[in-house]
């Protein structure tokens, strides 16, 4: 027997989908503008005319707030250009642009590099720019990739954010309208053995499967390890190191700043791996002598362990059933998890016992049966715990279902 507590908080699904919308909605927005038009210019720039120009103003531009002070390159140019021309015509329509790069003025650390460039392109500078042959009055003084362009990427961090809400919303949600259908599970109240909901009371040998397979988890954790180690440290080798090892100090502040994502980043990955190598435990395959079970039937359970059983030290396989309820305090939903009755069907430290082996449980008369509702859970699990020497344990739960006792005719 067993008398053990756990909370733990959840929004609701309706709130998590709108905030995730807003926060999705405006990250895109940072996004477009920071990132994919910038790209998107500097791409289309390829086809661009290189033409001669003159610059005609330059200057260091500052912007002070209470995080510092961040600079950009200020300038203006001229130039002169028509379509169709070869080579520079002194005749051709003249034309001014402030546009330095495709960053269109965004201010930036870096204030000595910065510094430099205004030095270098001091008035009277006879310099190139490059010019849209379709709109001659667009051009810009560096038509490449902005710096910084990448550290940019860092954006795509919060729309991806706002789509998993949404998505962890939407599951939720279709999870407690099916709760309320009686589509998981058993409906709401007490079923009887007529009633379409109840499920298929079989008899075995049946197999039962995990609540949660191995590999499922190791595709869920490696994609979401990818796609933030793909965007932190993008961002970090491409628009930070650079600066770094040139010896701009103020570029160490962001790298300190993300050095802390990049942190979460090497634990997922050791979170990837600590699951790949789950991957290669021995399995154990539950087999019942019925699909579901009622107060007072007997309960049949063999297992068959798949793999090298010696590299077990121990296995214990248990018998447990959990009370959840779900309740509103304030904005915030929490979920109360008791467990009210835990049974050990087995404790094995021996090879051979562990290969394979039955054991047979009888059910109390008083067995609360399996219950699911919109804000209380009833649930029964066969548990299965294996551990294994420098190497990560077995853990997998089996959920079983348990009937209302059989109605007298």
């Amino acid at each position: 027997m067993s008398d053990r507590t756990t909370s733990s908080k959840q929004g609701s699904p309706g709130c998590l989908i709108a905030f995730g919308l807003v926060f999705g909605g405006f990250g895109s927005i940072f996004v477009v503008l920071f990132f994919v038009l910038p790209l998107l210019r500097a791409l289309d720039a390829n086809n661009w005319v290189e033409v001669p120009c003159t610059i005609l103003e330059s200057r260091l531009g500052e912007s002070r707030d209470d995080d510092g002070t961040t600079y950009r390159v200020e300038v203006r140019y001229e130039y002169r250009f028509r379509a169709g021309d070869l080579e520079s015509d002194p005749t051709a329509p003249r034309f001014e642009s402030e546009r330095y790069d495709f960053f269109e003025g965004i201010y930036s650390s870096g204030a000595e590099a910065k510094q430099a460039e205004v030095q270098r392109l001091a008035p009277g500078t006879h310099t190139t720019c490059r010019v849209d042959p379709t709109a001659p009055d667009q051009a810009v003084l560096i038509a490449g990739f902005p710096d910084g362009l990448w550290f940019m990427l860092f954006t795509l961090l919060f729309p991806l954010v706002g789509f998993l809400m949404v998505v962890g919303g939407i599951v939720g949600l279709i999870r407690r309208r099916r709760q309320k259908a009686g589509q998981i599970g058993l409906s709401e109240g007490a079923p009887t053995s007529n009633e379409p909901s109840v499920p298929d009371e079989g008899v075995g040998p049946i197999e039962l499967q995990p609540a949660r397979g191995r590999l499922a988890k190791l595709v869920f954790i490696g994609i979401f390890a990818f796609i933030w180690n793909a965007f932190v440290w993008s961002i970090i080798l491409f628009a930070i190191m650079p600066d770094v090892l040139k010896g701009s100090w103020e570029a160490w502040f962001p790298l300190l700043f993300l050095s802390i994502f990049a942190l979460i980043g090497l634990i997922l990955i050791g979170v990837f791996i600590h699951q790949l190598l789950a991957l290669t435990n021995p399995r154990l395959r539950l087999i019942v002598n019925r699909r579901v079970l009622r107060p007072g039937d007997l309960l049949e359970l063999e297992w068959e362990c798949s793999g090298n059983p010696s590299r077990l030290t121990s296995l214990s396989i248990a018998f447990e059933g959990r009370e959840s309820a779900t309740y509103t305090r304030g904005t915030d939903t929490t979920t109360e998890t008791h467990v009210f009755e835990r049974t050990t069907l087995a404790t094995l430290d021996d090879a051979v016992a562990i290969l394979g082996g039955r054991v047979k449980v009888q059910l109390s008369v008083d067995t609360v049966p399996t219950f699911i509702a919109s804000h209380n859970k009833i649930e029964w699990t066969l548990i299965v715990r294996g551990v294994i020497p420098r190497w990560p344990d077995i853990s997998d739960d089996y959920p079983i279902t348990i009937l209302p006792p059989r109605t007298t005719p």
